[in-house]
């Protein structure tokens, strides 16, 4: 069994709990507690305590991607958590801007704490397939839009002002009667991304996919096509999260029905 406990997300499913641009899942799998992401402000601590989680008793901490509101609360983790690991893929740590009409805004992790020692001490560079726990694995490396229609965000950059590739974006997968796929935003193309996956694991059935889809505003053809994939490859449990967009979970939820869960702040499930 796997038990999911939404602590970030943009919007909150219960009372007493805080909403914020980001995300963040507590994990239990096999006695073993994991942080995905950690937001954007810290909102995932308090809404943790909330839940009556204890981040202190959190045994590894992934990072999806190097953006703001999947890792603006690491430095609120280190400090709730002393012996965790971080794990992130090596260009999770470097500068990363957002090209908008008013010009150019950093949305990369914070510098002083990618410079902070305590921090980096923690931290467990994952650029090769990586089993942390037995059946739970990072993946990364991931080809952008290999699907042939998720092309890349154009306004998202690198420090040198070209077009961000996502060579940090990384997903947890966990093995447990088939995989259970989470991703923080899905830049290189979710489906794209899920078919790599598949790929490394011919031997296993995607089961589940708890993600952010970077679908917000995306074209019409787009998002029916990934929708379509979800449909003919019958992926049990879709659970579309944060950059998804909330029209669109809710064309995912029209169409797939019971096999789509909506998760948001302060809701837990269980797979």
């Amino acid at each position: 069994m796997i038990k999911i406990s939404c602590l970030t997300e943009d919007y909150a499913g219960n009372l007493g709990v805080f909403a914020e641009f980001g995300l963040s899942l507590h994990i239990e799998f096999q006695n073993h507690k994991i942080l995905f992401d950690t937001g954007q402000l810290g909102a995932f601590a308090k809404n943790a305590k909330q839940m009556k989680i204890d981040i202190a008793a959190v045994d590894a901490c992934v990072l999806s991607h190097g953006h703001f509101d999947h890792g603006g609360g690491l430095g609120k983790f280190i400090r709730l958590n002393n012996h965790s690991p971080v794990y992130l893929r090596a260009a999770a740590l470097q500068r990363k801007f957002k090209r908008t009409l008013i010009g150019k805004f950093y949305i990369g992790i914070n510098r002083r704490l990618t410079a902070n020692p305590v921090f980096l001490k923690r931290v467990v560079i994952a650029n090769e397939l990586l089993e942390i726990f037995p059946d739970c694995f990072l993946l990364g490396g991931f080809k952008p839009n290999s699907s042939g229609f998720e092309p890349l965000p154009t306004n998202l950059q690198g420090a040198d002002g070209t077009q961000d590739q996502f060579s940090d974006e990384q997903v947890l997968i966990i093995r447990d009667n088939g995989l259970h796929v989470f991703a923080g935003c899905s830049h290189p193309g979710v489906v794209g991304m899920l078919e790599q996956i598949q790929l490394k694991f011919p031997d296993d059935k995607i089961v589940s996919v708890i993600a952010g889809m970077h679908s917000r505003n995306c074209a019409l053809n787009r998002l029916e096509r990934t929708i379509n994939w979800f449909d003919q490859q019958n992926i049990a449990n879709v659970v579309p999260l944060h950059c998804t967009g909330f029209a669109e979970c809710t064309q995912f939820k029209s169409r797939l029905g019971e096999r789509c869960g909506l998760l948001h702040c302060g809701d837990v499930i269980e797979l």
